[in-house]
């Protein structure tokens, strides 16, 4: 994978963003490398654990990449959550 690189504070303020834009925290599970079904993937933990200068390793920078897709889409207008979490998952798979 190309290295984008995209630092955590970056993909914090990616999760901060699509959190104040609605977009649902089952969505964001969906995004993340875990199972869907782990509750433990919410904005606050997201924002926790990428809010701090980090190092970011391959799966985190997926993670990231798949926010940042959907933020800059939703920044754009896109109003369509359930499809650009689809369109991420696509363009950025999980591994």
């Amino acid at each position: 994978m190309e290295r984008n690189e995209l630092t955590s504070v970056q993909v914090a303020d990616y999760a901060k963003y699509l959190d104040n834009s609605g977009y649902r925290t089952e969505l964001l599970r969906e995004l993340h490398h875990f199972d869907p079904n782990v509750q433990k993937i919410t904005y606050a933990t997201t924002a926790g654990y990428f809010g701090k200068e980090r190092a970011i390793r391959e799966k985190n920078e997926l993670f990231g990449l798949r926010l940042r897709y959907v933020a800059e889409r939703i920044e754009q207008g896109s109003k369509n959550h359930r499809q650009l979490t689809d369109e991420a998952l696509q363009e950025y798979p999980k591994i």
